[in-house]
């Protein structure tokens, strides 16, 4: 267990450590490209640079999606006015029902 935790504190240490550092005064470490370190610094920074140059681009659009689900039913809007009195129909004969049959 005490193993490991030095294994991450010295790995964790090595990631996080300015590259300056393992090159101050050695002009030999910026120049040797066999350092892991420099090569390790190197190619972080092409990415880096990657990253800050990506430019985007919109593709062409995608084709239209399918209709959605219809939603709730809206509430019941107010009546409206009511409107004018039909003309009179014409005249109809009296039919006797079997209520006032007999009766009277």
């Amino acid at each position: 267990m005490l193993f490991l935790v030095i294994a991450a504190v010295l790995i964790t240490g090595t990631l996080s450590v300015d590259p300056t550092v393992f090159a101050q005064n050695n002009d030999k470490a910026d120049k040797n490209d066999n350092n892991p370190f420099k090569q390790l610094w190197d190619a972080i920074a092409d990415l880096q640079a990657q990253i800050d140059n990506l430019v985007q681009t919109p593709g062409p659009p995608g084709p239209p999606g399918n209709d959605g689900a219809d939603g709730l039913p809206g509430a019941d809007g107010m009546n409206g006015i009511d409107g004018q009195d039909g003309t009179n129909g014409i005249d109809g004969q009296d039919v006797q029902t079997h209520a006032n049959q007999g009766m009277g």
